[in-house]
């Protein structure tokens, strides 16, 4: 497991509360630290531990390739799907029209 620098940290560009002299302090003096010294350290609210976490895990390049190719699939499904629930609602409300105007003789004719 590589450890997480200084450096990677400023890279994925954190929020304002972590600028690079706060994160060196928070180092103290090590050079790197492990995933598991980030999970734990108790300086740091959850959910910023987690954001490094999460980039630290999101750090490769095949990583992201894999992320992007997901991304990809899933607007393409979502996309699908929603032309063909476009469709089907189409073909619902066209189908009500048709009932609706079958009624509607009816009542016409039963006068």
């Amino acid at each position: 497991m590589k450890d997480i620098t200084v450096e990677q940290i400023m890279s994925w560009g954190p929020c304002d509360d972590y600028p690079e002299p706060r994160v060196l302090e928070l180092f103290g003096d090590h050079k790197s630290v492990t995933p598991i010294e980030i999970l734990d350290y108790p300086g740091i609210p959850v959910a910023d531990r987690l954001w490094v976490l999460l980039r630290y895990a999101f750090a490769s390049a095949a990583t992201y390739a894999v992320a992007d190719a997901a991304a990809g699939r899933a607007a393409a499904y979502a996309a699908a799907y929603a032309a063909a629930y476009a469709a089907a609602d189409a073909a619902e409300r066209e189908w009500q029209v048709d009932r609706l105007h079958e009624v509607l003789s009816d009542m016409e004719v039963g006068e």
